[in-house]
Order: C-alpha cells, then sequence, then structure tokens
C-alpha cells in the first residue's frame, strides 16, 4: 500500500498568518479514526497492513504538526497511549467513552493535546425537546455525547453527531436537537471557544432537510461561531462531514489532508486559530 499522504510546502502551510500583537496561533486538527481499528491482530501477530496504517497516521500528524487533535470513533485509551509512545509523539492523551447503554457505536472520544488540559470530560448536556433526566441523556447523544475540556483559555469541544445515513426523520431530527443542546451548552462559556469534529453534515440544505423540515446544522452553527472554510470532501462517501468552528478566536481556512482512505473513511481536516 502507498499512502497518499501530502507533503505540505512551507508556503502552503503558512496560508493563514495571523499577525496580532500577543495572540496566540495554534494548529487544531479533527479526524475520525474510523474505530481505528490497528491495534487487533491475528492472534498473537500483528496484521501487516495494520501496522503500515499506524505508521500513516503518525506520519501525519508529524507532517501538520498540531497542537490540538480531537479523534472520533478513537480506540482505548491504553492502545492510543501506546501510538503515541510508539512512535514518539509528542502529545498527552485525554480519552472518554459513554459506559451506561453501551453500544457498538458508542465509539471513544479523545483529545491528543501538547499542553495538560485543566479537565476533560464526557458530557451530556439537555437537547430540546427532551425530557430525559441526566442518566439516560447519553440516548439524545447516540451513546456519545461530548468531549468537553480546558486547555488553558481555550474551551475545546470535540463532536460526533447523529449520523442520518438511514434518512430517517428521527435521524435529522436528533442531529438537529443535538446541535440545540451544544449551543445551550456553550452560550455562556466565557473565553475563546473551539468546536470540531466528525459534524455528520455537509454546509447548505439537503433534499432530506427540506422534506423533514429541519434546518441545515452546520448552518445554525456559523450564525454564532465562526467556520473554517472549506468545500472539499471529507469522508469516502463524497461528503463534507468534518468541520472546525470558533468564537472569541480568528480561523484561518479548512484544510484537508488526502490520506489513503485505508487510514479511515474520513480524511483528517486542520486549520489555524488566533486567540
Amino acid at each position: 500500500m502507498k499512502h497518499k499522504i501530502l507533503i505540505f510546502s512551507l508556503a502552503f502551510l503558512s496560508v493563514y498568518s495571523p499577525s496580532a500583537v500577543g495572540a496566540e496561533t495554534i494548529r487544531v486538527m479533527a479526524w475520525n479514526l474510523m474505530d481505528m481499528d490497528l491495534f487487533d491482530g491475528e492472534g498473537t501477530e500483528r496484521v501487516a497492513w495494520q501496522i503500515e496504517a499506524e505508521a500513516g497516521i503518525a506520519d501525519v500528524l508529524r507532517v501538520i504538526d498540531p497542537d490540538i487533535v480531537f479523534v472520533a470513533e478513537a480506540p482505548s485509551y491504553v492502545e492510543l497511549d501506546s501510538f503515541i509512545r510508539a512512535y514518539d509523539l509528542d502529545y498527552r492523551v485525554s480519552h472518554v467513552r459513554q459506559q451506561s447503554g453501551r453500544r457498538d457505536f458508542a465509539d471513544g472520544l479523545a483529545l491528543l493535546t501538547r499542553e495538560e488540559p485543566s479537565y476533560a470530560e464526557l458530557v451530556t448536556p439537555p437537547v430540546p425537546g427532551s425530557d430525559r433526566n441526566e442518566a439516560t441523556r447519553y440516548i439524545d447523544w447516540s451513546y456519545r455525547g461530548l468531549l468537553s475540556a480546558k486547555i488553558g483559555e481555550l474551551t475545546v469541544v470535540g463532536v460526533h453527531l447523529k449520523s442520518p445515513w438511514d434518512g430517517k426523520r428521527r435521524s435529522y431530527e436528533l442531529r438537529n436537537n443535538q446541535i440545540g443542546g451544544l449551543l445551550e451548552y456553550l452560550e455562556d462559556r466565557d473565553g475563546p471557544v473551539l468546536i470540531l469534529g466528525d459534524f455528520n453534515d455537509s454546509p447548505g440544505t439537503d433534499a432530506k432537510e427540506e422534506e423533514f423540515g429541519v434546518p441545515d446544522s452546520i448552518g445554525r452553527l456559523r450564525e454564532v461561531f465562526s467556520w473554517a472554510e472549506g468545500d472539499d470532501v471529507t469522508q469516502e462517501s463524497g461528503l463534507n462531514l468534518d468541520h472546525i468552528f470558533v468564537r472569541g478566536a480568528s480561523v484561518g481556512p479548512r484544510n484537508v489532508v488526502e490520506t489513503d482512505w485505508i487510514l479511515s473513511d474520513h480524511h483528517p481536516v486542520w486549520a489555524d486559530i488566533e486567540y
């Protein structure tokens, strides 16, 4: 297998060049790693393609060199920490996973950060229209929830919202309710805010959203947050699902790393932010 990992020139990496005096600029990345199923092997032996894919993921992290990485569909903490150590990557690992009512799709959420977060936790805030109590709100969040963390003065929220792959009204409405819950959760948050991950929605209202009268999720967020603009495909089916938003900060364009689909069914996306 030959990885299609783009090696960027210095000029390309510098396409966004904030210049405010005293501001901090960091590079952030979001990557759905499709369960990062790289550690299972066969019996006591590692599978060759898994080893190669692992190395490909490490290569991307080294080339782009993000300060913060949110991973949807992350492996276990032990596996991810072992990966970081094996490839000598300078990251601290924060990992959460919904335990109550766990399902196969209750995948892990993780942050890789240069700086140690003051906290990193799984949250399942109320969503509009639901009367579930705190103990069962994970159902409203597709058995996943949100990864919420504080890094310095920056609030970071990693998301993996409901996929409407089945085309059913309920799936579209649930994703819309999750957007409402996310907006309410962050409404009174002080300081700069970063939201990134797999939103399972492309910009613009699609045919099903029109049919069901459900607003565009990305459009709702753009009313409140600045969006790292980007129209390129981020998912193997030809969709644009992975996004970066900020509030109280500036953000450059979203960049897509055209990795081989064997690494994941999503490409990683990254942007530079200043706050």
